[in-house]
């Protein structure tokens, strides 16, 4: 049976009620050790005096500095419990680049969390700038916008220059609407400079083929902001294509244009010579009319054709680096043709040609020039290609340097009346 109190009302249907109160943060020594309330009455408190007590208080200066790093722990355990979802890398990147010479861990070089305007930066990428950059497979699409992304969480070099590879891409969006675009190609010169500063000297090879892309965008993005300078037949220098080709084969070998990581293979085939033709065959061309490629140039590096200075390609070593560079022209020449595809295409010749042709350009040979003349051609028609608006710019500016510096003899055997008409007509 319930008990029941002197009023008689049942003892188990009594609620408790606990009174409001606040807890005391500065109480002297004594209570805190007891765990009792303090009246904080200085400098001898009510609960001291009652038991005849000395009664000892915190300094000033140190419960102050307790109250703030305490506040700062409660916030960063706050942080902590938010963010993961957003930002740590998902635990099966951790088995991907086991041997990457890069940073493993991005305490050292790259925040724990990242702010709005990163984040603004990564969402963008993900959802818009990745599948631009793919080869319009989902599985390359897949690679694009989710692997590459994770694997940057625990790479800073590679992080920053997504981040600026996604910046160019708004700055491309916006800009020509007139939109203000937040100096967004500031923002990516700045995440640019700080990823060449953790750049590694050795760099991985799927790592480099990783950022190739980004870099290239990078550096097409210069003549976004100030257009490249023209340059005379008699300057020393050389057109900023040639920097481009450079960049390109000191990032990637020619022996490493595969990825090796099973996980990032979808992104291979546009780089393997002879290896699309099936794919080329069979997907139209972006603008609805294939375009042949040049039939004199497959004949470029034959002592019997009509080019001037035929004793240079009697050396069988000199024809066949002329023979290479100009099957690997002529593979770029049909990829970049397509939809999706004209990434790879414009990247695999600098990497396919040998050292000794890059040499030959280097030199400022007649024979390099042409097939370089004609890379150009192509590049100059990629101006749908966002990524690809300051290259078009590179590259017509390079093409006058070279018509310049070939001269009327090699100028008039290589713009025939065909070609001629496809410079003209096509191109422009």
């Amino acid at each position: 049976m319930a008990e029941t109190n002197a009023s008689g009302s049942n003892v188990e249907n009594i609620v408790r009620h606990i009174r409001p109160h606040s807890k005391s943060r500065g109480g002297c020594l004594q209570c805190k050790k007891r765990k009792v309330k303090c009246d904080e009455v200085q400098p001898q408190c009510g609960n001291c005096t009652r038991r005849k007590m000395e009664c000892t208080w915190q300094s000033e200066t140190k419960r102050v500095a307790s109250s703030k790093q305490r506040k700062t722990s409660e916030l960063t355990t706050q942080q902590s419990s938010e963010l993961p979802l957003i930002l740590s890398p998902s635990s099966s990147s951790s088995s991907t680049f086991r041997n990457s010479p890069l940073p493993p861990s991005p305490s050292s070089s790259m925040p724990n969390s990242l702010d709005m305007t990163s984040l603004k930066l990564l969402h963008h990428f993900s959802l818009v700038t990745a599948p631009t950059l793919a080869y319009g497979t989902s599985s390359s699409i897949h690679v694009a916008q989710f692997v590459v992304p994770r694997l940057a969480f625990n790479n800073p070099f590679l992080m920053h220059l997504l981040l600026a590879a996604s910046s160019i891409h708004l700055h491309t969006l916006y800009h020509p609407l007139g939109i203000s675009d937040e100096k967004y190609l500031d923002l990516a010169q700045s995440h640019r400079q700080r990823a060449l500063t953790l750049m590694p000297a050795d760099l991985d090879p799927d790592f480099g083929m990783i950022s190739l892309a980004f870099l290239v965008i990078c550096k097409f993005a210069d003549s976004l902001s100030e257009p490249p300078a023209r340059l005379s037949p008699n300057d020393s220098g050389f057109p900023l294509i040639l920097s481009v080709i450079e960049l390109i084969r000191r990032t990637v070998h020619s022996a490493d244009w595969d990825f090796h990581d099973e996980e990032l293979q979808a992104m291979n085939w546009p780089l393997r010579p002879r290896a699309n033709a099936a794919y080329l065959n069979n997907h139209p061309v972006t603008n609805g009319i294939p375009i042949a490629f040049p039939f004199f140039l497959t004949r470029i590096h034959l002592p019997t054709t009509e080019y001037p200075n035929p004793e240079e390609v009697m050396d069988p070593e000199t024809s066949r680096a002329y023979e290479v560079a100009a099957d690997a022209l002529c593979d770029c020449w049909h990829v970049c043709q397509r939809p999706n595809t004209e990434l790879g295409g414009m990247l695999s010749w600098p990497v396919r040609i040998s050292d000794m042709f890059y040499r030959f350009l280097i030199e400022k040979r007649p024979r390099a020039l042409v097939l370089l003349y004609y890379y150009c051609m192509v590049l100059t028609r990629l101006g749908h290609c966002w990524w690809a608006v300051g290259g078009v710019e590179i590259a017509r500016n390079s093409l006058g340097w070279i018509g310049l510096v070939l001269g009327p003899r090699w100028t008039e055997c290589v713009i025939s009346p065909i070609s001629r008409e496809l410079e003209f007509s096509t191109y422009r």
